[in-house]
Parts: C-alpha cells; sequence; structure tokens
C-alpha cells in the first residue's frame, strides 16, 4: 500500500495521505506499507502488522512521469523496517503526471505483490519583477533591464525558461533564458537575467508600459511583472565643425553647430528646448558671441542651430552639448581640432654662471629670439624662491619681438653686503621736544590754555571785552602756572612719575658677517638688553624675508641670550634680535646685522607674451 503523508507548512503536522495533486515544491514524503490481504491505509496512520509477525524484506519502488517508462526513484530500492513499512523522505517529484509504483519481493510468511499510485504535480507559483538601469530610454536605442523572480516555495529545483519583454501587447525582440538557482537554506528558488546582456530597444517616442513575462518551465508556473510607464525619448544626434583649421595667435575662429531631430517642425508641441553649450578643451565654456536658433531644416524637421566666433588662446578642438528636455534626449559631439600658430620665442642667457662679491652687482645678457614673424612683447621676471637678499632687474623691463629678429635684453642681480661690523643696537627714534618754561613748568600745556582763553574774548561783545581783558589776563596766567608745575621727565627732573616698564634697547652680536651656507649651525647670535630694572622675557632671532623664526624664544640670563643657527639660503640674511619685555621691562627690537651665507645657488628667470613662457636659469656663486 503507498501512501502520501502531507504536511501543514505553517504547523508541520500530518495534514493528510492520500492527495492526487500536489503543488511543486511542497512539504510531502512517501510511504510503504506491505500487510496481509486485510489490511488498509488510515489516517491518521496505524499499523498493519504486530511485530515481530510483520513482513520482511525490500520494496522496489519505480516512477513513471506523463506515460513515460518507469525508472527507478531515489535509488529504486528500500528495507522494510520492524513495523513492516518504509518511507522515501527525500521523494521531490517534478511537474507533471506520475505513477508510483512498490513492489514487494515476499518473504517466508508473505508473498510478492505490487501497488500503484497516481498523483499530479503542479507548477508552483512564481513572482517576477523588472527595473529598466535607465529612467528615459531613447528611441531605436538599447537599454538594459534588471529582471528578477522567485518561486511561491522554500524547496525546488533551479528554475529554467525565458523573459519576454512587452510593449503593452507587442513583444519587443526575443526571448531571454532566465539564470535559475535552487531553494536552499531556507531561501525560494529563483531566477534573474544579467542586465549586461539583456538590451531591450522601444523602437518609437512617448509613453510605454514595459512588462516582463516569465514563460514557467515543468515546475514553476510562468507569471508577469507590473507594468512600467517609460517616457522614451526622441533620437537626438549632433554635428560642429570649426574653421579656419589653422590661425595665427590673436584671430578668430566661427564655430558652428547643429543638433537634428527627425521630428516634423509642423508638431508645435514637440519644439525642441533645453540648453545647448560650448565648450573648448584649452579655452572652457564659450558664453560670449554665442547664437542659438531653433528653426525647420531643410527636410522639414526641428533642428537647433549653434554659431558663435571666438579668439582661441591655443590649439584646441570644440564640444557642443545638448541637455536635453522631457521629450528629447541629451547629446554630444566634437569637432575638428584647429592649430593656433603661437608667437614662440627662445631665451638663451650668456654667460651661463656669475660670481659676485657680496655687495656688489653681477649681469647677464639674454638674447630673445622668435621662432615665426608674430609680433609680441615679452615681459620679464626672477624667482628668487631659492635665494634670499639678492634681488634682479632688467633692462629693457619688456622686449618687442618683430620679423623673427632677435632681440637682447640685460638682466643684473644685486647682492647686500656684509655688515661691517659684528654688533648693532637699538637706534633711539627722534622726538619732538618742547622748550622748558622757567621754574620747571610745561610750556605746551599753559600756551594751549593762554590760546584758549584768547579764543573765548573773541567772541564777548565788543564794549564787554576791555573790561574783562585783564581778568581773563590774569585766569590765563594762572591756570598756565598751575598745569605747568610737577610735568619733569626722567631726565628733565620735576615732580610726578610713577612705576610701570620702563624702556630697554637690545643689541645683536654675531660671531661672523660671513659664512658657508648649508644646514649645520654655522654662526652664532648673541644679544644683550640694556634697562634700568633687572631683566626677564624672551628674546626670539629673525631675520627679513623670512616668515619664520630663526630661533625659538630663549630665556633672557643675565640680561643675554645667545644660539647658534644654520644659514641654508645663498645670499645676506638681515637678522635681528627681538626682546619680548617684561612686567618692568618694555619689549625692543635691534637693528638688522647682515650676514653672507657664501655658495652656489640659482635664480629662475621667466620670460613671457602671454600665449608662450620661456625660462632659464641663472647660477650664482656669492662670495
Amino acid at each position: 500500500m503507498i501512501s502520501i503523508p502531507t504536511f501543514d507548512v505553517k504547523t508541520g503536522m500530518e495534514a493528510g495521505n492520500t492527495p492526487t495533486s500536489l503543488v511543486y515544491g511542497s512539504p510531502y514524503i512517501a510511504r510503504m506499507d506491505v500487510g496481509n490481504a486485510q489490511a488498509t491505509l488510515s489516517f491518521p496512520p496505524k499499523p498493519v502488522c504486530t511485530p515481530p509477525s510483520c513482513p520482511t524484506g525490500t520494496i522496489t519502488w519505480t516512477d513513471s512521469l506523463n506515460g513515460a517508462a518507469a525508472a527507478p526513484l531515489d535509488g529504486g530500492m528500500f528495507s522494510l523496517n520492524s513495523e513492516g513499512y518504509t518511507e522515501d523522505q527525500r521523494i521531490q517529484l517534478s511537474g507533471g503526471s506520475h505513477v508510483l509504483t512498490a513492489s514487494y519481493s515476499g518473504d517466508n510468511s508473505y508473498s510478492a505483490s505490487a501497488s500503484t499510485y497516481a498523483i499530479t504535480i503542479t507548477p508552483a507559483p512564481t513572482t517576477t519583477t523588472e527595473q529598466p538601469l535607465v529612467s528615459n530610454p531613447v528611441e531605436g536605442v538599447p537599454f538594459q533591464v534588471l529582471v528578477g523572480g522567485s518561486a511561491q516555495t522554500q524547496s525546488g529545483a533551479a528554475p529554467t525558461g525565458t523573459i519576454t519583454f512587452l510593449d503593452g501587447t507587442t513583444q519587443l525582440g526575443s526571448p531571454f533564458s532566465v539564470t535559475g538557482f535552487p531553494g536552499q537554506n531556507g531561501s525560494a528558488p529563483g531566477f534573474s537575467l544579467n542586465p549586461n546582456f539583456t538590451n531591450v530597444t522601444i523602437p518609437t517616442a512617448g509613453t510605454h508600459m514595459l512588462t516582463a513575462q516569465y514563460s514557467g518551465d515543468s515546475n514553476y508556473a510562468s507569471s508577469v511583472s507590473s507594468p512600467f510607464t517609460l517616457n522614451v525619448l526622441h533620437r537626438t544626434t549632433a554635428n560642429i565643425s570649426a574653421s579656419p583649421t589653422t590661425l595665427n595667435y590673436g584671430s578668430t575662429v566661427t564655430i558652428t553647430g547643429v543638433i537634428n531631430t527627425t521630428v516634423p517642425a509642423s508638431n508645435v508641441a514637440l519644439k525642441p528646448t533645453g540648453t545647448v553649450s560650448l565648450y573648448g578643451n584649452a579655452d572652457g565654456p564659450i558664453r560670449s558671441g554665442l547664437t542659438i536658433t531653433t528653426v525647420p531644416d531643410g527636410s522639414g524637421n526641428w533642428e537647433i542651430q549653434v554659431a558663435a566666433t571666438v579668439t582661441p588662446s591655443n590649439s584646441e578642438s570644440f564640444s557642443i552639448t545638448y541637455a536635453g528636455d522631457s521629450n528629447y534626449a541629451s547629446v554630444s559631439a566634437s569637432s575638428n581640432f584647429v592649430t593656433v600658430v603661437l608667437p614662440d620665442f627662445s631665451m638663451a642667457p650668456n654667460p651661463a654662471y656669475l660670481t659676485i662679491t657680496a655687495g656688489q652687482t653681477g649681469s647677464q645678457q639674454l638674447t630673445i629670439t622668435p621662432a615665426n614673424n608674430l609680433a609680441s612683447t615679452v615681459n620679464f621676471s626672477c624667482s628668487p624662491d631659492a635665494t634670499i637678499g639678492i634681488t634682479c632687474s632688467f633692462s629693457p623691463t619688456s622686449v618687442n619681438l618683430t620679423n623673427s629678429t632677435p632681440t637682447t635684453a640685460t638682466v643684473t642681480l644685486a647682492t647686500l653686503p656684509p655688515s661691517a661690523t659684528s654688533t648693532a643696537a637699538f637706534p633711539a627714534s627722534p622726538g619732538v621736544k618742547w622748550p622748558r618754561w622757567p621754574g620747571g613748568r610745561g610750556w605746551p600745556v599753559g600756551l594751549d590754555l593762554v590760546c584758549l582763553v584768547a579764543l573765548l574774548l573773541s567772541f564777548l561783545p565788543r564794549q564787554s571785552r576791555t573790561k574783562r581783558l585783564a581778568f581773563a589776563l590774569v585766569a590765563a596766567s594762572s591756570l598756565l602756572y598751575v598745569f605747568g608745575c610737577g610735568g619733569g621727565s626722567a631726565s628733565g627732573g620735576g615732580g610726578g612719575g610713577g612705576g610701570g616698564p620702563v624702556p630697554t634697547s637690545v643689541a645683536i652680536t654675531v660671531s661672523a658677517t660671513k659664512v658657508p651656507a648649508g644646514t649645520s649651525p654655522s654662526v652664532t647670535l648673541s644679544a644683550n638688553v640694556t634697562s634700568t630694572k633687572t631683566v626677564a622675557g624672551t628674546i626670539t632671532f629673525w631675520e627679513k624675508g623670512n616668515d619664520g623664526a630663526l630661533t625659538p624664544p630663549l630665556t633672557v640670563v643675565a640680561n643675554s641670550a645667545s644660539s647658534q643657527v644654520a644659514l641654508p639660503f645663498v645670499g645676506t640674511h638681515q637678522i635681528y634680535a627681538q626682546y619680548s619685555g617684561d612686567s618692568q621691562n618694555q619689549g625692543s627690537q635691534s637693528s638688522t646685522l647682515n650676514v653672507v651665507a657664501t655658495g652656489t645657488t640659482y635664480m629662475g628667470v621667466q620670460a613671457t607674451n602671454g600665449p608662450v613662457s620661456q625660462s632659464s636659469t641663472i647660477w650664482v656663486t656669492i662670495q
């Protein structure tokens, strides 16, 4: 006797054992019982024999699919257990009509027998989804679509079959074979299309409803995706040209571009809009002198005409780009290459090497030779990045090139001399001193008050001025005396005074005013602060033309500080000391000392006429 126990997918409990039809992939097993002539099947199942009197032996197990010859199923041979039955727990019948046959071999107590069971396996339902990989396809242009699907079952073989794309009810191209994968680890069987090999073409513009239809196979039912609404754009083409193809620098080139469509200009609603732009790969976006018109072409279709006249700065090609709109696709194109003949030139220095004693100058002649007969003005400049305290000048500052005739200019390097002494102090700033009023009284304040009283008298009525003149003069004299008292200075005596930081001066001393340039310390810098009070704070050594300090802040000890420094740049270093001040002393700064770092360095020389730049190097030894 053959039974097919089925199970509830939610509870896992046996739900029946004599189905005539099952969905592919649903949970079930096959059971084969052997009993005497009176044995019958029951549900829930009951034993048909009582051990140890149950049958023994084997069952031959076969399947005939859709009327074909019977074939062994799941190994084809099963042994009876002690209760006289066996199970095929691996059974998973494919879609179609099956006739299962169980043949018992017999034993000493039970004769051989056979039984059949007919059952139909229907395809499992599937779900298909699609996702175009472009938001707005273009008519007649293939685009890719991502397609996937899954079966509504938790087990089963990999699906086979095809995907057919439909525009409404119209088939688009040939079907594509799916890639299937079996259900495993709780995942349902499924299928997909590789988008890299899935190209769909819709031949006309407008609104279209795209669907993907899965064909199904013997195990899985067919399914259709939900419609995907697409706005298919009208196709556009672009052309651009530039003329002339060769021109001298400063001349203009005419650019002509066209965006073509296949839409009749009689369809006013489909007049193309959107942005058209031109671009030069040397000069960038072209915005000025640009004209854009939308008109019918010679065939009566809409086209966008673009024209511009530009002055290219260098040889280049041009491109045209149409951004498209809600009806038309974007497009771009590149023009022919335009060669611009530049006013090129060469620059030759003579001599290439200079030796200069610090404090003196050295000169080099530059020969500028045009490469063609185009006229231009060449300007000169220097790059003193590798030097310090060296300046350059040109005579003349620029040259005019004409008719391929060479011309010359002279570049002169000027250097600063080393200081004549190795010590420099803070120079006292001259101040304006008023003459003293007798008795030490402040003359400037008194004089101001006298002038103020005189000014007030000028505003009195005529008859009052005479009467009050004596009183005003007496009052002014009294004020002058009062405010003049006690205003003495530290050097001039007098009353007043008080606490607060006092002025200081700082002197800098160097161990040498000419040393070799290098990265190792080669010169000792010392500074001494002079003050009437005890000195604390720090001293920092700096040089002009250098953003960073030569030393960190150095603590003042016994009114002085010192440090060894390296001078890596060849040239004249203008070094000074800066005292920070403290609660009792004002800060101060020394004068500069020129320390020459000798050695060989270079000065870059640049020459440019705008489109062309040339450079040379002056190698200079400072001694």
